[in-house]
């Protein structure tokens, strides 16, 4: 269950980051985007999460919940480094979705018999 909210966060803080970022942005002076788009900072990274989650939903082995929770974790993290596309106005949003995610995969109990 806890992975479908999971799902749910990340959809929702893509919705709230997906702006292009330039040094020319007013909303974000410091153009910090490496390749000056978010989806395109995390796209390995949300990748690597979507076949993990889908090869867990097809066979929930505790091997891959660790590689799912294994991808969440990579994922925000990736999120974390891709702030600088975040533009002001919506970065206390990003913010909070990526702390309830991380909330969400740290709460995934990937022991046998765990849920």
């Amino acid at each position: 269950m806890e992975k479908k909210y999971f799902k749910c966060i990340v959809l929702a803080s893509s919705m709230l980051c997906i702006s292009a970022c330039s040094d020319d942005n007013p909303l974000n002076p410091l153009g910090s985007c490496g390749s000056g788009s978010w989806a395109t900072e995390v796209t390995n990274e949300s990748a690597e999460l979507s076949a993990a989650q889908q090869a867990y939903d097809n066979d929930p082995t505790v091997a891959n919940c660790n590689a799912y929770k294994a991808a969440g974790v990579s994922y925000l993290d990736a999120l974390e480094d891709a702030q600088g596309c975040v533009v002001a106005l919506t970065r206390v949003a990003f913010d909070e979705a990526v702390d309830e995610a991380q909330a969400e995969i740290d709460a995934i109990d990937c022991t046998e018999g765990g849920s």
